[in-house]
């Protein structure tokens, strides 16, 4: 007799998966995740085994359940969307609780490769590990599993033979179960897509560190000029790439807008990855909108001839990480050179829960990290947790890490957040050097507050009254496009970006704003205005004459200023202002920031911003901040502590937003509901995230044959070329404007 590991497809010439063949699979695979692994693990031989070992059992068996009479009934059937009517995890979780009922990781990966890491201190019970208390929530299949368990055991063994092992098994908990777990899934997704031709074999693209290091010193070079500028780039360039710091894995880089960090970090991360054989390289950046132009600096620089530049350079936009068998091939794994992401994707990806998510984890050791931004990596509350994920991947897992900013905040400096722990980093580029580049940025621009806060006419008059090229940034994505809507009216040249653009409609928009600040382009324009969010605050190349914020945290506002006279071209600082805004007519105040921007407004009214640097007025108010998010960081690391890894998951949102993609390209739209393959590229840079409450609220319908994707519903109007999704029309769809 046939055992069936999953349902086929005749009508797409797709045969049921055999039991064996799966499983077999998902344990090579998993092998194979493991391995890459342990090659920068500095764990002791008899630990690296027993982790090795730990994963292959949880892989071994993880499936066990599928063997039960009941549901090779339904595994037999093809297709069959029918769910199994026997848990199927359970049965690989109870052999090996039986097996070794100590804390075993095997059970804990058998048990969580669908329902995902569960709060183990809430269901511990005697010693042993709770998804007794799952399986507790219908006795009557728990019994049947544990009648039918030898039975179980006896086909297993009759299908696949002995395979014991006298290494002893290794528990762990926190970041390396989180990892184990990301093999184990990896594998079983893995098998299960090729099998079902949702994915293929990706070929391995060779790092050539050296050659990629060679080409980008050929692409500084020719970027030289006669100018303070330029000298001052190619020193920064020069001291990254040359710096020498062999035993230690994180540094620093404090290094403002315009003096080319972008190169001279990456020179530093591919000197690292040449000494160490590093498989990976990570950039994190704060925003989705900053990630093309990164990726295209990349690609131009690194990129070496016959290469196709897609499999050296990923982009990751949006958070696309899918259970569902059907999307899968539309999930983004981190398995190129070069892997450009946003720091959501890669923060929250290290304090997941979710199967799905987690799925990519495996990639990161052995990697050299740079998070670009630092500042605007996260709030302030989750850097204890994740500062401490970040040293043990450096510790254990062969990682490097280059934290880089303008205006960083050295937050693991601070004992009231650190305690004993506080470490202070090395940084790359000398004290002089900083204190050359500060002197600089004191001749770029001058920062003005505005007293009285505005509604959407005052804020609209006062713009409207600037000269010049003007950049406005608000908080949230309602405000933006109310301001760009109002001022159009009134027939001002004007442009819009935010997130309520697709990523590649934002692209085209970019290209446009950098036409109409180009002075040698036909498109240059003297007098306009671009309204935008934070989107655009940090890392993208503009250089406006005058710059607006409303006031949301001293980072931002510093980041701000760094796309006003971004190369001193102007003869006076420019002038960057501060404002704050009333609610109603489309303007949405954002909650989050209500604290920071206190603060903001607090250090003008204190006259600080005529007495410190930038680095001062950046310690001083982080260390206002830290007074009111002391107990939300306190409370991550008791979870973690603890065990309860749903509870970690949910307090370490980098971004508090429940929000699903809608793709807004009809093109795209029309593929996906045709069965026909789009990649997880296409996908993202085409679509959205709005918010779950407003998806479920208004009745948007779900992508055919993709429960997790989603389209607008009928009435609603997507402009790509200037406000998005948040035309008139579809306001009214969602019969609210309140969308952040």
């Amino acid at each position: 007799m046939e055992y069936y590991a999953r349902t086929g497809n005749s009508q797409k010439g797709i045969p049921s998966q055999t039991y064996r063949k799966h499983v077999t699979d998902v344990m090579t695979f998993s092998s194979k995740n493991v391995e890459g692994m342990l090659r920068f693990c500095s764990w002791s031989e008899d630990d690296r085994n027993g982790f090795r070992q730990s994963v292959c059992s949880g892989a071994e068996y993880h499936d066990l359940g599928k063997l039960d009479r009941k549901n090779q009934v339904v595994l037999s059937k093809e297709p069959c969307r029918v769910p199994l009517p026997i848990q199927h995890d359970d049965a690989g979780a109870a052999y090996l609780l039986r097996k070794n009922s100590k804390r075993t990781l095997p059970m804990v990966l058998a048990y969580s490769h669908h329902v995902g890491l569960t709060n183990f201190a809430e269901e511990e019970v005697a010693g042993e590990y709770a998804f007794r208390i799952h399986r507790r929530k219908d006795e009557e299949k728990k019994s049947h599993v544990d009648k039918h368990l030898d039975k179980y055991i006896a086909i297993h063994r009759k299908i696949l033979g002995e395979t014991s092992s006298d290494v002893p098994e290794k528990m762990c908990h926190g970041l390396p179960l989180r990892l184990a777990l990301s093999c184990l899934v990896d594998g079983d997704y893995h098998s299960a897509a090729l099998h079902s031709r949702e994915e293929t074999e990706i070929p391995t693209v060779e790092p050539r560190w050296e050659e990629r290091l060679a080409a980008l010193d050929r692409y500084v070079e020719s970027l030289k000029e006669d100018s303070e500028n330029s000298r001052l780039r190619t020193e920064v360039y020069e001291t990254c790439r040359n710096a020498c710091f062999p035993n230690e894995r994180m540094l620093t880089c404090t290094s403002p807008v315009g003096t080319g960090k972008t190169t001279a970090v990456m020179a530093r991360l591919l000197q690292v990855a040449i000494r160490y054989h590093l498989r990976r390289l990570f950039v994190v950046l704060p925003y989705t909108s900053i990630i093309q132009q990164s990726v295209d600096v990349y690609r131009r620089t690194l990129v070496l001839p016959g290469e196709n530049p897609e499999s050296v350079v990923a982009e990751h936009h949006h958070l696309a990480d899918f259970a569902q068998l059907e999307s899968r091939q539309l999930a983004v794994l981190w398995n190129t050179p070069i892997i450009v992401t946003t720091a959501v994707q890669f923060f929250e990806t290290l304090t997941s829960n979710r199967p799905a998510v987690l799925r990519k984890l495996h990639e990161v050791p052995g990697s050299a990290i740079f998070v670009d931004e630092a500042h605007a990596a996260m709030p302030l509350h989750l850097w204890p947790q994740e500062f401490a994920w970040m040293n043990r991947l450096s510790k254990d897992w062969g990682c490097h890490f280059v934290l880089g900013s303008g205006s960083l905040a050295k937050i693991w400096e601070q004992e009231e957040m650190f305690g004993k722990k506080v470490v202070c980093l090395p940084e790359l580029l000398p004290e002089v050097l900083i204190k050359k580049l500060e002197d600089r940025e004191k001749r770029r621009v001058r920062f003005q507050y505005i007293k009285m806060a505005m509604d959407l006419k005052g804020i609209v008059r006062q713009i409207a009254e600037g000269k010049g090229s003007r950049l406005v940034v608000v908080n949230t994505v309602s405000s933006a496009a109310a301001i760009a809507r109002k001022l159009r009216k009134m027939g001002i040249v004007v442009r819009h970006l935010s997130t309520a653009l697709s990523p590649t409609d934002r692209a085209k928009i970019l290209k446009e704003v950098r036409e109409m600040l180009n002075p040698e382009s036909p498109q240059f324009t003297k007098d306009w205005v671009l309204v935008a969010t934070s989107c655009v605050e940090a890392g993208v190349d503009f250089s406006f004459d005058m710059g607006y914020r409303e006031c949301c945290s001293i980072t931002s506002l510093i980041q701000l200023s760094g796309r006003v006279n971004r190369n001193c071209g102007m003869f006076t600082a420019a002038e960057v202002f501060t404002f704050r805004l009333l609610e109603g007519e489309g303007i949405v105040l954002h909650p989050a920031f209500k604290h920071s921007a206190e603060i903001v407004s607090q250090l003008f009214e204190e006259g600080l911003f005529d007495k410190m640097t930038e680095r001062e007025l950046v310690q001083e108010a982080m260390r206002r901040e830290i007074a009111r998010i002391k107990d939300d960081s306190s409370a991550i690391l008791k979870a973690e502590k603890a065990k309860n890894y749903p509870e970690v998951a949910e307090k370490c949102s980098v971004i508090n937003s429940d929000t699903q993609l809608v793709v807004v390209n009809p093109g795209i739209l029309e593929k996906l509901e045709a069965g026909e393959r789009v990649s997880s590229r296409e996908l993202q840079r085409n679509s959205v995230q709005m918010w779950t409450s407003k998806i479920e609220k208004s009745g948007f319908p779900q992508v055919r044959g993709h429960e997790e994707i989603y389209k607008l519903r009928e009435g609603c109007v997507y402009d790509p070329d200037f406000l998005g999704y948040m035309t008139e029309e579809t306001i009214r769809v969602l019969q609210n404007p309140n969308i952040f």
